[in-house]
């Protein structure tokens, strides 16, 4: 409630909860852990303005049907071999 109010979503994390709520009438999100849900997010921004439209903020369960990437898997390989 103490925030900007040109802050138009928060996407939180660290609850470990699934919530999709507006407080304010601004959304707020977070998806659980470990990855079991993801949160599609749909905007519209005024390119003029600046100002953002939240058009849609929905958490959906991840059901990893959808394979690695490979750039990113490429990626994350060269950056664990460093650490």
């Amino acid at each position: 409630n103490r925030t900007d109010p040109a802050v138009y979503l928060f996407i939180t994390g660290h609850t470990h909860q699934n919530y999709n709520c507006r407080i304010g009438g601004r959304p707020v999100t977070s998806t659980n852990a470990f990855g079991r849900f993801f949160t599609k997010i749909d905007i519209e921004l005024n390119r003029v303005t600046k100002d953002m439209t939240v058009l849609a903020v929905d958490n959906r369960l991840n059901d990893r049907a959808v394979g690695a990437a490979p750039d990113l898997t490429t990626l994350v390989t060269k950056y664990r071999t460093l650490v």
